[in-house]
């Protein structure tokens, strides 16, 4: 009798352990599962909220090392303030320095400060109008970034129900001259501090 109760008892405590061995594997299989959708999701929200994203490559810093992926949205503002759509923690860069679009598989940069930006290793002004594509390099400040414009990103910032960068003010964008930007890149109704100055300039000389 002694004989069949430890049978019995070694037969439930493999059942046991068994039970147990499945429970966690099948609680590692649902995690598994989880994490790999939440990633697939997370990737296709991303895809959804922004329009590309920027991989910073060369000269790096601690807040942003290479690697560092900021996530461009269809459009908006660069800078260092937090308030900014892509924010750079940049040394001696202006809050607002740049405002940004994205039209199909460009993205327009327009620099409203005197800050060292570069397209493909050409100096912006204030008031310059780069058209980049995949592959471009930003450099803002020595922080030089590769531009990615998502393949298949749907809608498009016309479809906003309040643009920041309207038709009107990206009308009044041309090369060189920073027409509809503004003194600190608000509304277009300002004139840049470049124009003003060339106002001075011929009514002194008149």
């Amino acid at each position: 009798m002694d004989a069949w109760y430890s049978v019995l008892s070694m037969v439930f405590g493999y059942l046991s352990a068994l039970m147990i061995l499945a429970i966690v594997l099948s609680a590692m299989r649902k995690t598994l599962t989880d994490h790999r959708t939440y990633r697939r999701v997370a990737r296709e929200k991303r895809q959804i909220a922004y329009a590309g994203e920027l991989t910073v490559r060369t000269g790096g810093t601690k807040k942003l090392a290479a690697g560092t992926v900021l996530y461009i949205p269809y459009e908006g503002t660069l800078g260092a303030a937090p308030g900014c759509d892509v924010v750079l923690s940049v040394r001696r860069l202006h809050l607002r320095s740049a405002f940004f679009w994205v039209d199909g598989n460009r993205m327009h940069l327009v620099p409203i400060q005197r800050d060292a930006i570069q397209v493909d290793g050409e100096t912006l002004k204030p008031g310059d109008e780069a058209e980049m594509l995949n592959g471009a390099v930003l450099t803002v400040n020595g922080i030089g970034m590769e531009l990615r414009i998502y393949e298949d990103h749907p809608g498009t910032r016309e479809k906003m129900e309040d643009p920041y960068v309207t038709r009107a003010r990206r009308a009044q964008v041309h090369k060189g001259r920073g027409k509809g930007i503004g003194s600190i890149g608000t509304a277009g109704s300002k004139k840049s501090r470049r124009q003003k100055a060339a106002e001075n300039k011929t009514q002194d000389e008149a």
